[in-house]
């Protein structure tokens, strides 16, 4: 799916939230260069230091899951 369509399909399940479960809520991962091994052999002369590991991304959802309290209010979250 596109970053486009990924972008209309959680602004439009935010936009009603009638078509969650009670207490459910909408966020929108928005990570930037994720380091995997694909984008460091597409990638090698970039700074790697710099972009999203996927722990950081897992450490935060597993963080709003225990926490419901630190999940943002925001639709967008840039990690």
């Amino acid at each position: 799916m596109s970053k486009a369509a990924t972008h209309s399909l959680a602004m439009s399940i935010h936009s009603d939230p009638s078509q969650l479960p009670s207490k459910s809520r909408v966020v929108c991962i928005l990570p930037q260069t994720i380091d995997t091994a694909a984008n460091r052999e597409a990638m090698p002369e970039m700074d790697h230091t710099l972009w999203t590991s996927k722990e950081s991304i897992a450490e935060r959802l597993v963080n709003w899951c225990e926490d419901r309290t630190s999940i943002p209010e925001e639709l967008f979250v840039t990690v």
